[in-house]
């Protein structure tokens, strides 16, 4: 049980009780905390009839302890401000103010609490939302537009912020005063602003529709500090649809709180946990950073720790702009306890970021292929000694004993890590590579030579090599060179299912690319260096080999186009899986990135790993990617054929 207090007077409240306007929301503050006291059983004096002070207390005391406070916000920003600092709750709605413009007052809110000695995560902001659940979102539209339209057409504040949210809309709703006026309108084009009104309140300010689609907001509402959603069911719809919704809500609002339903994402962590520390890879980071709601969320920590992979001057460059105060490099295999060395980023390098400077207790040697130390500048492997230095593999002797050797300088072991680096004069460790073919690659070891092995055992190879390539900066990929038998080429889709079915699907490279012959260094070694830039490649076998589907429309050749250029491949068919086309989680960045720069269309994430052929994608942009205008319009001008449809559906 709690109270809301609205922090405004309604036009009667100035009638009866003029000589409180001026001091009205000072005023509503004060006799808030009278009605607190009372609640608590304490005595509050009130003026008697002669003027003299008398005490009153409520008899017999509510059940409950504390009366909790919610103060009604109408979207003005120093209500929010003034409700966290007295540290009350705050109850608001979506009537003129967009969830980014909301998103910004409860942060206000928040801080406001914090700022006056109330914990800022236990004020509780409850959002009133106009709810009606149902099987489609097209039968809830019907089901509510008229009762909505009587809502809206009886405030007209309400459409003021919808028809002026449009230009067409708000040129016909601007009277001969430049104000917002409805009554020079004919009764047609007021239903045109009406119906315009409600398509932008059911699409923005309302939970309506599916669960599937009212989940999807809510999740939105928790993202931005919203902890409860207070539901209004009763604005006109008949009785009998409201208690036959009842049990679709019920599922809607167990699935809102069942954390097993959606596991949050970094950023809804980052933002609902204040997180000031976060640990990752570089991959990782790439993944966060080119993702603006999870940039957003990496800009308020206060110190990032990153390590695992080489760390790129590009990637520190976005990390340091999006405001994140401290990121420190961290190096170390794990036979060294993880961490062995690390260095605080400033942004100001080239390249890759160094390595650092040992931690306390470790030592760094760097060695040529006889164990002596080489001098500043030169390349050596690094091994490292120190009290971390692990006591071994379990079980194995042999590759213990070849990585685990005794210390020749000091006492204890050293351990060999495989990293090709140098020192700078300044004693700080550049990294260079490594000296066997062992790779590091969004987190995983990646041996080369079992790769290797397991492309050459493919009956159409006669040799094979695997480099790990970076041709576009962050995108970081597996390339398999072969040399075919008898002039046949093995499909780029046969030689992923072969890798596929002896390898985990981190280790199968994305790109494949037959050569006539390997190039040599003058030792006669393979130069991996020299081996060609991959060709876009053919996707799979022979059209004739796979089931024939066209591309249907512009937006499935506008998704063709950035797929090939993304996955450089081509023959790309139009219900192939991004992932098993060598798509990872960076790619599907990219896609995102040039589906807005390109075409201009806003995609979540999420959605390229829920739509992940161009046939399902294309389809989820063409019912859900137009903007909000657009969609708003066509939905108004179609209302008539929706509900014909509706009937159609029905009778049959």
């Amino acid at each position: 049980t709690g109270i809301s207090f609205a922090a405004g007077w309604q036009p009667n409240d100035f009638i009866i009780r003029p000589e409180g306007f001026a001091d009205r929301k000072e005023l509503m503050f004060r006799q808030i905390e009278q009605v607190k006291a009372l609640w608590r059983g304490e005595a509050v004096n009130f003026p008697g009839h002669e003027g003299e002070p008398v005490a009153i207390k409520t008899l017999p005391r509510p059940v409950q302890s504390e009366l909790p406070v919610w103060i009604t916000a109408a979207g003005n920003p120093e209500t929010f401000r003034e409700a966290g600092a007295r540290g009350y709750h705050l109850l608001t709605h979506l009537l003129g103010q967009t969830v980014e413009d909301l998103a910004d007052k409860i942060e206000i809110y928040r801080e406001a609490r914090k700022a006056n000695g109330y914990d800022p995560d236990a004020g509780q902001v409850t959002l009133m939302l106009h709810t009606f659940v149902g099987d489609s979102d097209d039968e809830v539209r019907e089901v509510v537009r008229e009762p909505m339209k009587a809502y809206l057409k009886s405030s007209i504040g309400l459409i003021k912020a919808a028809a002026w949210s449009f230009p067409t809309f708000r040129q016909k709703t601007t009277g001969d005063n430049g104000q917002f006026s409805v009554e020079h309108l004919s009764d047609q084009a007021l239903e045109e602003v009406l119906d315009f009104s409600f398509e932008r309140y059911f699409e923005t300010s309302a939970l309506f529709g599916t669960k599937e689609r009212c989940l999807a907001i809510v999740h939105k509402l928790k993202r931005i500090g919203v902890n409860e959603i207070a539901c209004l069911i009763d604005y006109g719809v008949e009785a009998e649809q409201v208690l036959a919704m009842l049990p679709a809500l019920n599922e809607l609002r167990k699935a809102s709180n069942d954390t097993d339903v959606r596991a949050p994402s970094v950023s809804e962590n980052i933002e609902r946990h204040a997180v000031t520390h976060f640990q990752c890879t570089p991959t990782q980071a790439w993944l966060l950073a080119n993702d603006q709601e999870s940039l957003q969320a990496l800009g308020k920590l206060k110190q990032l720790l990153i390590g695992g992979e080489a760390l790129s001057s590009d990637l520190v460059v976005k990390l340091i702009d999006a405001g994140i105060e401290r990121i420190t490099n961290m190096y170390g295999p794990t036979e060294t306890t993880i961490w062995s060395s690390t260095r605080l980023v400033s942004g100001g390098e080239e390249g890759v970021v160094p390595l650092g400077k040992p931690i306390a207790n470790t030592q760094f040697y760097v060695l040529d292929d006889c164990q002596k130390p080489v001098p500043i500048g030169i390349p050596g492997e690094l091994w490292i000694g120190g009290a971390g230095v692990a006591r071994g593999y379990w079980e194995r002797d042999d590759l213990t004993s070849e990585r685990f050797i005794q210390n020749p300088f000091a006492d204890g072991r050293i351990y060999r890590t495989g990293d090709l680096v140098r020192y700078r004069n300044d004693g700080e460790l550049e990294f260079l590579g490594r000296a066997d073919f062992q790779v590091k690659m969004r987190g995983y070891r990646i041996e080369l030579g079992e790769i290797e092995a397991k492309l050459s055992g493919h009956p159409d190879i006669r040799k094979a090599a695997v480099v790990v390539r970076e041709d576009v900066p962050g995108d970081v990929r597996l390339v398999g060179y072969f040399t075919p038998k008898n002039g046949v080429a093995p499909t780029r889709e046969a030689l992923r299912e072969f890798l596929g079915a002896q390898l985990p699907d981190y280790m199968v490279p994305t790109t494949f690319m037959a050569v006539d012959h390997f190039p040599m260094t003058p030792n006669q070694k393979l130069d991996r260096n020299a081996l060609p830039k991959p060709l876009k490649q053919s996707s799979s076998s022979p059209s004739s080999e796979r089931p024939s589907l066209s591309f249907e429309n512009d937006s499935e050749k506008d998704l063709l186009a950035i797929w090939e250029d993304v996955l450089g491949v081509e023959g790309i068919h139009p219900t192939s899986n991004f992932f098993d086309l060598g798509g990872h989680s960076l790619l599907a960045i990219q896609v995102q990135a040039l589906l807005e720069s390109k075409l201009g269309r806003v995609v979540r994430i999420v959605d390229l790993f829920r739509f992940p052929t161009i046939h399902s994608l294309a389809q989820h942009l063409n019912a859900n990617g137009k903007s909000e205008e657009e969609s708003i319009v066509s939905k108004g001008v179609s209302r008539g054929a929706r509900r014909a449809a509706l009937l159609t559906r029905r009778n049959n």
